[in-house]
This record gives C-alpha cells, structure tokens and sequence, in this order.
C-alpha cells in the first residue's frame, strides 16, 4: 500500500435525514486496510439510532455541542474534546443546543478487523481464516 493524501474540499457528500458525511478514508474508497475516517455533520436536535462498530471508534469535537451516552453514562461533548468507545459498546449521539454539531471520527466497520478476537469484547473477525 502506497500512501494517500485526500483533499476534503474534493470529497463528495453524504446526505442522510439532515446528517452530512465525508468519508476521507475506508478501506472500500482509498483501499486502506482497517479503519474508516468521516467528517460529519449533525444538525440541531439530531438524535441517533443506538449503534455499534466492531472496534474502537475515536472522535473529535471540531464544533457544537453532543451527549454520548455509553453503558447508562452521558459524556457531553463539545469542541476540542476527544472521546474513545470502547468495541462493540452500544452508544446512541444527540445534539444538544443551537448549532450542528461537526466531528471527526475513526473506526472500523467495512473491514477485516482483526486475525484474533478483540479481548474482552465477544467479538472477532469473520474473515479470520487462522
């Protein structure tokens, strides 16, 4: 694998029911073998379905205001915060106040994750053959 620079002013958006999504990097665009790397943009009063991804995903608060809410626990974020949700964790997102809320995040979901499962999480990669 060679290495990719990607232009965010050429990637094209993503709209899904007000959400906007730059996908920078995944392995199914820039062939990169593990992680997933979006800039989104969710509106006011945005509240998400409670998800998961198979691995950890890192974000960071570039504006606005959220609530994360992981295992029972809300964690407010807003600009320059970094958060980390462990794997497999289920955490549904809401934006709190005026302003959209725009965050970078990191994580892995159209991948071969890992070739051993992922400690202490139940999970592990269906595409392990060893």
């Amino acid at each position: 694998m060679k290495p990719v620079k990607v232009y965010l002013d050429q990637i094209p958006i993503e709209q899904v029911g007000g959400v906007s999504r730059q996908v920078l990097f995944a392995p199914s665009v820039t062939g990169n073998r593990h992680l997933k790397m979006c800039m989104t943009t969710l509106p006011p009063g945005y509240v998400s379905a409670p998800h998961r991804h198979l691995g950890e995903e890192i974000t960071f608060a570039l504006s606005g205001k959220a609530v994360i809410t992981v295992e029972g626990i809300e964690y407010s974020l807003e600009r320059n915060d970094a958060f980390l949700v462990p794997p497999g964790i289920i955490h549904p997102i809401r934006v709190i106040g005026p302003d959209p809320y725009k965050v970078l995040s990191v994580y892995c979901d159209d991948c071969c994750l890992l070739a051993h499962p992922i400690q202490g999480s139940g999970l592990s990669d269906p595409n392990n053959r060893g």
